[in-house]
């Protein structure tokens, strides 16, 4: 694939900065600013920097303001390394901790950027690219230089999180600088290679085995000493736009990888963008730009300015003086090695001093005003990483301990949330694991008050139920069809009856039936009755034919009843024995379940068909209702019959006055009040109607429908009880016991504990969440420490 950052320059120059004769001779100790950083006395950790003096403060026309931090090193070390110890708890997949990120095309100058920051020589072999982060941490110490390189695993080879970073320390620590490179080297081969030895690429000849092209674990280097800078930042792999095979994996590969790190809020951007090439087609800004869109976490690095082609040098420039695609920050500028010196491997001071020469003394670099100088060379980069970092640590870290007491809490829950491990006897572990199932199924069955639970749905189904069997109530039409005058076809609704009595959208197979029909029924079921008498026969079929449909609609019912339990039956199960499912658990409990509800079904099923049959005889103990719906019938059918031949029977009562105006029926009503009749109304005189021969087909049709209007809200009762004792509580009576024997057959101890082992998949679960936990601990001390 090549290099991802031979990126050297070939120009160079001399260093004409009489302030800084080194880069790395200017130490945090140094640097100044934060005036009133941590002045604020209500912060969590009260945090105040002593003593700070010699603040130089450069401001550009855009506001940005760049500090030289040369006091407080103490304070400012202290944060960083509050950071770099929680980011080693591996808390950032929790807590969005404060990091520097660097990001770039391939050869786009990144890694001469990073070795100018860092002082360190970054791998540059033929064929070498970054194929994993690299975190570099630099300490000013006052005891010698030495590095300590070490590998950090955060994810497992299926690319998952693991709960807390394995560390694993990659040969001795480092006094000799020029050793870095080829240990860097080693180190990102054995970082590709999870599975080996680390030993194996340590030492001997360098071994490529590479198993992945690239990963998300990453390299961290250490370095301290006197000259060294207070500084971290992570150096990522460059961005590519195609790949050695032609596909676009390894691209989407590296875009993720460097989307997880820059979409982060605390994440400082270090851009690296070079002046060879053109600015809008540098992918590495469109990608900043989409995570970062204000830029208020961007700092810009223009690079190789020495290649830039002649005349074009203006159209750069504003970029440094905020005229072009201005930051919060603002742009800076460096000037990278050469490749000779880059192969001569020149010591950094030698190359700080080129690039100061190569912007003091080459146009138009030398005449860009003095406010925006600060902003051209290493060193304001490496001073504005510092402030900005120390600025955003600073902020954040109030914040941390609140976030780590959420997260805490939440890994918590989680925890809980997984079931125990089974230790002890397997058979008191089924028995407990059973009986808990158990009796979370009971309380369902009983009841409980949220919204959707079971009982809750059932008892919507239950009003659908009584509703269709309410809708096919017998519909009797007291006039002959010959007699039906126009609308006369349908009869106007009972009103008497109750709003739960009756179904205002009767249903089509509701029996119906005119007069004429009842009339030549009657006629033809006689026997040996005397004149006026009529087999109760008649009454009875019509009875059984009204109720057609029960049967059909109480079982259909009964299915809706079924779906909601199996439904529940099945997210109970889940819950509870989802994480045995590997070890067949799972399965068995459901197929104990499905035949315990096949059982409970059919025999559900048969109370419902007996319940019916009990409806085949008509009869009622409730007799003062079905009396009250029969004399409220008759007078119904009665008066709707007399309409056939006068407008309204309350209108041909209320038409018999006398020529003086004499309300007959009130005179009526009177005369039988003081007869001893009182609570006499206008409609009880249609009473005395005299019978057209239709009286005894109208009392069939009159005590039919009162029976049915007894008979079912019994069946509908009846059926909503059965369907609960039998099935719904019937299920959970005996289920215990069902399951725990079916479970324990034959040599219950071995079927038992290969049914609770523990998969792997949990095992790994609880191990990653428990040592999370653990880390967010360690963090919340820290954080109460500080």
């Amino acid at each position: 694939m090549g290099s991802v950052d031979s990126d050297s320059s070939s120009n160079s120059g001399s260093d004409s900065d009489s302030d800084h004769e080194a880069g790395h001779e200017q130490t945090s100790s140094d640097r100044s600013s934060f005036r009133d950083l941590f002045d604020d006395e209500s912060s969590v950790f009260n945090l105040k920097l002593d003593k700070v003096q010699n603040v130089q403060e450069h401001e550009s026309t855009k506001g940005t303001v760049f500090y030289n931090l040369r006091d407080s090193a103490t304070q400012s070390q202290s944060l960083m390394g509050l950071v770099d110890r929680l980011r080693s708890l591996g808390i950032q997949h929790d807590i969005d901790l404060p990091i520097i990120a660097t990001i770039g095309l391939q050869s786009s100058g990144k890694s001469s950027l990073i070795e100018g920051l860092s002082g360190l020589s970054l791998p540059r072999s033929s064929g070498t690219c970054t194929r994993c982060p690299f975190e570099i941490r630099l300490r000013q110490k006052e005891s010698p230089w030495r590095c300590k390189i070490s590998l950090v695993f955060e994810f497992g080879a299926q690319g998952e999180a693991l709960g807390r970073p394995r560390i694993v320390l990659f040969g001795a620590p480092i006094s000799d600088p020029s050793l870095v490179e080829d240990r860097l080297t080693r180190a990102q081969m054995a970082i590709l290679s999870p599975s080996e030895r680390h030993e194996r690429f340590l030492i001997g000849p360098k071994y490529n085995s590479s198993i992945f092209r690239f990963s998300k674990n990453y390299v961290s280097i250490e370095v301290e000493g006197p000259n060294v800078p207070d500084l971290s930042f992570y150096d990522l792999p460059g961005l590519i736009t195609n790949s050695k095979d032609g596909s676009s994996k390894d691209i989407e590969l590296i875009e993720e990888l460097l989307v997880s790190y820059i979409k982060k809020p605390s994440c400082l951007i270090l851009l690296t963008m070079s002046c060879e090439s053109d600015f809008l087609t540098q992918g590495s800004y469109r990608l900043v730009k989409k995570y970062d869109q204000n830029g208020s976490r961007t700092i810009g690095v223009l690079t190789k300015p020495d290649r830039i082609q002649e005349g074009d040098e203006p159209s750069w420039i504003k970029f440094i003086t905020h005229e072009e695609e201005p930051q919060s920050v603002g742009w800076f500028c460096v000037k990278q090695p050469s490749t000779m010196e880059l192969k001569e491997k020149s010591i950094q001071e030698v190359v700080r001093a080129k690039e100061r020469e190569f912007f003091e003394e080459t146009s138009p670099w030398k005449d860009i005003p003095e406010k925006y100088r600060k902003s051209l060379g290493t060193q304001g980069v490496s001073d504005c990483l510092y402030e900005s970092l120390v600025r955003l640590s600073a902020e954040s870290i109030p914040l941390l301990l609140e976030k780590v007491n959420r997260a805490l809490l939440n890994k918590e829950a989680e925890i809980k949330s997984l079931p125990a491990p089974i230790s002890g006897d397997p058979l008191s572990g089924m028995m407990r694991l059973v009986t808990g199932f158990c009796d979370e199924v009971n309380r369902h069955s009983i009841g409980v008050p949220e919204e959707k639970s079971v009982l809750h749905k059932i008892n919507m189904k239950q009003d659908d139920f009584r509703r269709r069997i309410l809708s096919v109530a017998p519909i009797f039409n007291p006039w002959r069809e010959s007699e039906a005058p126009g609308d006369m076809g349908t009869m106007a609704p009972c009103v008497f009856l109750d709003d739960e009595e009756v179904d205002t959208n009767a249903a089509q197979h509701a029996l119906t039936m005119h007069l004429d029909e009842v009339l030549f029924l009657l006629k033809n079921s006689r026997t040996r009755e005397l004149p006026g008498y009529y087999p109760n026969e008649v009454t009875r079929q019509l009875i059984i034919k009204s109720m057609r449909t029960w049967l059909s609609s109480a079982q259909s019912y009964f299915d809706d009843v079924q779906y909601i339990v199996r439904d529940k039956l099945r997210d109970i199960s889940e819950e509870f024995f989802k994480h045995f499912d590997r070890n067949g658990l799972l399965s068995a409990v459901q197929e104990i379940l499905y035949n315990k509800l096949k059982e409970h079904c059919d025999a559900t099923s048969a109370h419902l068909r007996w319940l019916l049959a009990l409806e085949e005889q008509p009869n009622t103990q409730n007799i003062r209702l079905y009396n009250q719906h029969l004399e409220k019938f008759t007078t119904h059918f009665k008066g709707v019959r007399f309409n056939i031949t006068h407008s309204s029977p309350y209108e041909f009562i209320r038409s018999h006055k006398s020529e003086r105006g004499q309300n007959y029926v009130g005179q009526v009503i009177s005369t039988l009040g003081s007869m001893g009749m009182s609570n006499v109304n206008p409609n009880d005189l249609l009473k005395l109607i005299e019978d057209d021969g239709s009286q005894p087909a109208i009392h069939v049709m009159a005590s039919t429908s009162a029976y049915y209007q007894v008979s079912c809200k019994r069946f509908v009762d009846n059926v909503i009880m059965a369907v609960d004792h039998d099935f719904v509580t019937g299920i959970s009576r005996d289920l215990q016991d069902t399951i725990y024997t079916s479970l324990t057959k034959g040599d219950g101890m071995k079927t038992c504990k290969n049914y609770l082992k523990e998969s792997e998949d949990l095992a790994r679960r609880r191990k990653i969440l428990q040592e999370r936990f653990s880390s967010l601990e360690m963090a919340r001390k820290e954080l109460l420490n500080m």
